[in-house]
């Protein structure tokens, strides 16, 4: 589940609950349970692997997962329980967070959206479960790739700037103070593609959108999208997406070479 595509869920319950030291078998559930311990040390067992979770740390289990847990010490947590509506995961998972003070913050927040049931409370947790599980996907990125030169850091400027004409690979090097030589190279240990491809995906993401809303004319996105030349832009779209920007903003039901805005 850490780290997975997207998936789309539905909240149970959210519960806080603590037990002292034992050693307890739980019983398979009908529901997914993803949690938090506040305060603790556990040994979760399920089919001969175990899985160690101490304070701060998240562990998900999947539905119909029955596991043994050897709680060390008092126990405190914060669970929620769900069900996933498209998609099968098949594995207990734990999750050591960089910063834990985020997902305290966030788990203790869905905690009391669930118990006070407000009116429209179901929509507030989906979105404080959304962030746990956006958190989750950011800081396990952090973890996995080498972050020589503040890397992270520099992919969120990338992501806030990208419809900047002027951002190119010269000003992103020059931002970490190395070579594009040696930029490139980050990129590909880190995400197996060049910083030209990276930026040049956000945009043309970005510009799909904003032809599929069909407020725009192609010379508006290119330069909303971050391109100086709707020329450039009008070649560059249909290269990486085999349609030409006209085409995708009136529906698909034009030919290529019927022309303009």
């Amino acid at each position: 589940m850490f780290g997975s595509t997207k998936f789309h869920f539905r909240i149970l319950s959210v519960l806080e609950l603590s037990w002292e030291k034992n050693i307890a078998y739980a019983a398979p559930r009908p529901f997914h349970a993803l949690s938090l311990r506040i305060k603790g040390d556990a040994t979760f067992t399920h089919g001969g692997n175990t899985y160690h979770t101490g304070k701060n740390d998240l562990i998900y289990v999947p539905k119909n997962y029955g596991y043994t847990i050897d709680a060390k010490k008092d126990e405190h947590v914060l669970v929620i329980h769900f069900d996933i509506i498209d998609a099968s995961f098949d594995e207990i998972e734990t999750f050591s967070p960089i910063n834990p003070n985020v997902f305290v913050d966030l788990f203790e927040k869905i905690h009391q959206v669930w118990y006070k049931k407000a009116i429209g409370y179901e929509y507030k947790m989906d979105s404080i479960f959304s962030k746990i599980l956006e958190n989750i996907e950011i800081q396990t990125f952090k973890q996995i790739h080498s972050m020589k030169h503040d890397f992270a850091s520099l992919l969120d400027y990338i992501h806030s700037n990208f419809t900047d004409t002027s951002l190119n690979v010269e000003l992103l090097a020059k931002k970490l103070n190395i070579s594009a030589t040696y930029l490139r190279k980050l990129f590909k240990e880190n995400l197996e593609t060049t910083p030209l491809k990276y930026l040049n995906d956000l945009r043309i993401e970005y510009a799909t959108a904003l032809l599929e809303s069909g407020y725009y004319t192609i010379e508006e996105v290119a330069e909303m999208s971050g391109f100086s030349d709707p020329k450039y832009f009008s070649t560059n779209y249909k290269k990486n997406t085999g349609m030409s920007p006209i085409k995708k903003k009136n529906g698909n039901y034009l030919n290529d070479d019927e022309s303009n805005d």
